[in-house]
Order: C-alpha cells, then sequence, then structure tokens
C-alpha cells in the first residue's frame, strides 16, 4: 500500500505568538521532530503545507521533504489538507499529522500505519483515554470529497459525511491528544 504524509505547518500560531512549525523542543523544531519520526516509518513521500512567510526557513531547516504552500492559511486547516491531498492524489492513503503535535511516539506511527494495511478504505485514528488524536490516516476514497470541500467545513465533518468506516486504535500515548497551542501546553505528563 502507498502511504504518504502530510504534515499541516501553515498557521500563524498567534495563540502561543510564533509559527508552530519554528517552536523547538529538546533543540529540534517541531516540524523537524515530526518530519524525522515519519521518516523512521518507512514512508518516503512527506509533503508539509506552510505559509508562503515560512518556505525559505522551512527548506533551509528541514530539508529532504516536499513543502506547499498554502496561500490562504486563514481558511483553517481543512484549506491546508485540500493543498496537500491536491498534490497527493495519486497515494492509497495519506496520514495527516498538524505540526503541534511533536509529541506522537515513533511506536504509534508505526502502529497505525501497521493497522491501516489491514484495513483498506477506512479512516484511522489513534485513541488515548476515550480521546481520539492525531495523527489520523485518511484512505483515498475521500480525496475527491476533500477536493470539493469550500472549506466551510471541517476533516472530522467529511469523515462523518462520507459513510467512511472508521477504526480507532487504542494507544497508551498521550501525545496523540496534547497539541501544542500556549507555552503552558509544553507541560505534559
Amino acid at each position: 500500500m502507498n502511504i504518504s504524509a502530510l504534515i499541516l505547518a501553515a498557521g500563524s500560531g498567534s495563540r502561543i505568538g510564533k509559527p508552530k512549525l519554528i517552536l523547538e523542543y529538546g533543540g529540534k523544531s517541531f516540524l523537524k521532530i515530526i518530519a524525522e519520526k515519519i521518516g523512521n516509518t518507512g514512508i518516503k513521500n512527506i509533503v508539509c503545507v506552510i505559509s508562503s512567510d515560512k518556505y525559505d526557513w522551512a527548506k533551509e531547516n528541514v530539508p529532504g521533504i516536499e513543502y506547499i504552500i498554502n496561500p490562504n492559511p486563514e481558511n483553517g486547516m481543512i484549506s491546508s489538507v485540500y493543498y496537500g491531498v491536491k498534490e497527493l492524489n495519486i497515494c492509497d492513503a495519506v496520514l495527516i499529522i498538524p505540526v503541534d503535535h511533536p509529541f506522537v511516539l515513533d511506536e504509534t506511527y508505526k502502529l497505525i500505519i501497521g493497522v491501516v494495511q489491514e484495513n483498506k478504505g477506512c479512516v484511522i485514528k489513534p485513541k488515548y483515554k476515550d480521546k481520539s488524536g492525531h495523527p489520523v490516516i485518511i484512505p483515498n476514497e475521500l480525496f475527491e470529497t476533500i477536493l470539493k470541500n469550500d472549506f466551510s467545513v471541517g476533516l472530522d465533518k467529511i469523515i462523518a459525511q462520507s459513510g467512511c468506516k472508521q477504526k480507532y486504535i487504542d494507544v497508551e500515548d498521550i501525545g496523540v491528544v496534547n497539541n501544542i497551542n500556549t507555552k503552558n501546553d509544553f507541560n505534559i505528563e
């Protein structure tokens, strides 16, 4: 199965004061942390959707992945999903991870990628203590619906309305639900 990865990193990070892709933990940017974790899974095709003002920074600091500019990041995360899926529309499935989830464990990535192999056509979501999180894997059956979207509804609603089967994978990984929106969010269990 041909799985690609899509990192969503076009947001301005208004609540935390700077774009989240450049935030650092342990001396590495969130973008670099996530790109390395995805690379460790064996996924070769990694695309990151970013805003135009961070394109040069990203190419210089995290080489080896493809960058797509979201010309209208103010349209929300679904607009980045749109531009990423538009680029990746020939694969069987896309692993989608927002850049504000750098603490997802390597083994969680590998686990959900393994599950998608056995569940073609399903949306795969990790779940920590009854709360679903990221990364999410969507099958190519949803691509056309995403590309017809006018950005008025988010990915969760698109998935729910699609009738696509969803498979939740229980994980002992708080990183799947720990998105970084403020400086206080760096305090993880």
